[in-house]
């Protein structure tokens, strides 16, 4: 017969066996296990890599607003560098909360 607990057949007893039955209910015992799209061993390289992106976007934005005189500044060029800068930005903190432990 085939076993429903596929690897961990041998590495569990059959009495952690019954808690886990117990602890998913009527939870089917073939699901398949989740696996992340970004594996927590790149949170790190993630937060820093973009964090540093969105400054520099930033500070694209910044010396835009600055040196550009005010009558030939461009709608559509303030408003991609604002989107990138805070996109990148955004992403970046959100891995650095999840390298940090805080799951978002």
């Amino acid at each position: 017969t085939q076993s429903t607990w596929g690897p961990l057949n041998g590495l569990l007893s059959t009495r952690a066996k019954l808690k886990m039955r117990g602890a998913f209910g009527s939870m089917p015992l073939d699901v398949v296990p989740f696996y992340p799209l970004v594996t927590p061993d790149v949170f790190l390289m993630l937060w820093i890599w973009l964090l540093a992106a969105g400054v520099f976007f930033l500070g694209a934005f910044f010396v835009y607003q600055v040196s550009v005189a005010r009558q030939s500044r461009s709608l559509i060029s303030e408003t991609i560098l604002a989107a990138i800068s805070s996109g990148l930005l955004g992403f970046g903190f959100v891995f650095l909360l999840l390298w940090c432990g805080v799951w978002v």
